[in-house]
């Protein structure tokens, strides 16, 4: 990982350890953790302009489907009618560990909103 991550990528390991997964993969701007299961979290930092990042959610090899944290986490108020706030990455980090289950298991009543979300 580029120096401009290296903290973040700290952090990002630290907090998905409690949630069970294991740094399988670390490139100079991307770093991919993995669960037991088939799920993946991957940390990825823009080459360009740092230190951006993302974090992307895969909920399964089996679906495919991948979505960006922070973006799932606005389809997630929007949807419940809660006012949006900007998150730190410890934030966004917080609220997946604590809502793990809405993006796991059940994503599929986010998506509408998220696609909106996405197009724009």
């Amino acid at each position: 990982m580029v120096t401009e991550y290296v903290q973040l990528l700290a952090l990002v390991d630290s907090k998905l350890k409690v949630m069970g997964f294991s740094l399988v993969e670390n490139n100079d701007f991307s770093a991919i953790f993995s669960h037991q299961s088939d799920k993946k979290v991957i940390f990825e930092g823009d080459k360009y302009v740092r230190p951006t990042y993302t974090i992307w959610v895969d909920v399964g090899k089996k679906s495919g489907e991948k979505f960006a944290l922070w973006l799932f986490i606005k389809a997630f108020e929007n949807k419940h009618g809660i006012q949006e706030q900007d998150y730190t990455l410890g934030d966004e980090l917080d609220w997946f560990i604590k809502h793990k289950d809405e993006v796991f298991l059940n994503h599929r009543q986010y998506e509408n909103e998220y696609h909106i979300l996405n197009s724009v």
